[in-house]
């Protein structure tokens, strides 16, 4: 069984997709689940974690209504507060009412300065997840990284993911800055990263070879134990399709001689443990 740990569904006229624009022509559409769940049902990926894709309230609501119209397949979902506000506390407070709130995640990467993050006054929020169990979903680029670090030290307790591999800059293969920044994340126990998001790293085309060299470096930084599986579909198609990125990660399993418990890490045990998911008989937490 696989679980998809980040899966994105989107509706244009909502109108809070600031990010998603014509000239992004692959993604420019509606996106729902009906479109992918045949592939699911094909490729033994059974669940799925959706995944906030707007900076808004309304969105994450709109996923939790996704979500119970599918609730065979989607197990948690990862939403997202304004951190800024007043009222981030009871924006928090209010979508835990909902039980597959699994975790939050700020739109890191699209927020200045980089180190946005760690202003002092966010210490309560990272509190309150803390208490509640819940998952900071970590949307970064690689020159973030370090922030990353630094909230980990401060907050040892902190569920972090890193999304996307951690986004490092494919042109400069090998990176050796992002592999030492990534190698100070791994030292922290309670951050996991998911493999997700790199082929649309190559803005020139999936570099099969290339990508194999980040993916080693992550098992060999985090472990099995500490790598999840994710598709980031619908973006997945700025390079690839769902298919092809899930079978190239079932090859590099191969590629990498990874055991049957190392592959049931990555496709499923570790996105269970860091989510809290009782996948089985009910999808709540």
């Amino acid at each position: 069984m696989i679980i998809d740990s980040h899966l994105h569904v989107w509706k244009l006229a909502r109108g809070d997709y600031d990010w998603l624009t014509a000239e992004l022509s692959p993604l420019y559409a509606d996106h729902a689940l009906t479109e992918i769940l045949p592939l699911f049902d094909q490729h033994r990926v059974s669940k799925c974690i959706l995944v906030q894709a707007a900076p808004s309230i309304a969105e994450t609501q709109y996923l939790f209504k996704q979500a119970k119209l599918h609730s065979n397949h989607v197990v948690a979902v990862v939403g997202w507060i304004d951190f800024s506000s007043k009222h981030a506390l009871k924006q928090l407070d209010e979508l835990c009412l909902e039980p597959l709130l699994s975790g939050l995640r700020p739109m890191l990467q699209d927020i200045s300065p980089d180190n946005w993050i760690l202003q002092e006054r966010f210490t309560p929020i990272f509190q309150a997840l803390i208490n509640k169990g819940l998952v900071f979903d970590a949307l970064v680029k690689q020159q973030q990284l370090p922030v990353i670090y630094e909230l980990a030290c401060r907050f040892p307790k902190l569920k972090i993911v890193i999304d996307h591999c951690g986004k490092p800059d494919v042109a400069k293969t090998p990176n050796t800055q992002w592999q030492k920044d990534l190698a100070k994340l791994a030292q922290c126990p309670t951050v996991t990263i998911k493999l997700s998001g790199l082929s649309a790293q190559f803005s020139s085309g999936f570099d099969e070879k290339s990508a194999l060299h980040y993916i080693t470096e992550v098992f060999a930084l985090f472990g099995a134990d500490r790598v999840m599986w994710g598709s980031d579909w619908p973006v997945v198609k700025l390079a690839s399709d769902y298919l092809s990125w899930l079978s190239f990660c079932q090859r590099c399993c191969q590629l990498l001689n990874l055991s049957l418990s190392q592959q049931t890490s990555l496709f499923y045990q570790t996105a269970t443990d860091v989510y809290g998911l009782s996948v089985y008989p009910e999808n709540k937490k």
